[in-house]
């Protein structure tokens, strides 16, 4: 969830700034470019921050996943060697 909603803000930000880009040299000038572009700057922001909160959220998942298969295939093998009885 939090993958799509970094892309969604990269990808307004891209037409944001573009926008303001357009904006300025059409005449239109400072007045609506300007804002435009600091929207895009702090989507742009927003858009990073939230990429490294997915990839930190990412990392800690996988090790969860990692520990838990770990443990089951270590009971695994004990059950199965009798070292490990089913009520324990």
């Amino acid at each position: 969830m939090v993958h799509y909603f970094a892309i969604g803000l990269g990808s307004t930000t891209t037409a944001l700034s573009s926008t303001a880009v357009a904006t300025s040299l059409s005449g239109t000038g400072i007045t609506i470019g300007a804002p435009l572009g600091g929207i895009a700057a702090l989507l742009g922001c927003a858009s990073t921050v939230m990429t490294g909160a997915n990839k930190k959220f990412q990392t800690e998942v996988k090790q969860t996943t990692d520990s838990q298969r770990s443990v089951r295939r270590i009971s695994k093998k004990n059950f199965q060697s009798g070292r490990l009885m089913k009520n324990e």
